[in-house]
């Protein structure tokens, strides 16, 4: 059985790997379909190499997966729950954007 403390800095440690604005736009792009670096760089406008480090740690933490097809290399979310889970975090940032507006309007 792992102990509190422990599985709190586990999980500290994916959640970081997640919450990076540039990994976030990847996960995103991959939640309609598997793609290789240069489709996710191309979707993101960013370079070949930056995408390529944020996938490395993604895969490390186990939240991506590669498959090769032909002479590509594609990737993926591995588990539907991944997206579940941001999916609430985004509820959670919508709701607070809404009250910070609402705030806004009746100190105005």
């Amino acid at each position: 059985m792992v102990k509190k403390e422990e599985f709190y800095k586990l999980h500290a440690g994916f959640c970081k790997s997640i919450f990076n604005p540039k990994r976030l736009a990847i996960i995103d792009v991959l939640r309609r379909e598997s793609m290789n670096v240069n489709k996710i760089a191309e979707r993101l406008e960013t370079s070949q190499s930056n995408i390529s480090q944020h996938l490395g740690i993604l895969k490390t933490k186990g939240l991506v997966s590669s498959s090769i097809k032909g002479s590509c290399t594609y990737y993926h979310i591995t588990s539907q729950k991944v997206f579940e889970a941001l999916d609430m975090v985004n509820k959670v940032v919508e709701e607070k954007i809404r009250h910070d507006k609402k705030i806004g309007k009746s100190v105005q």
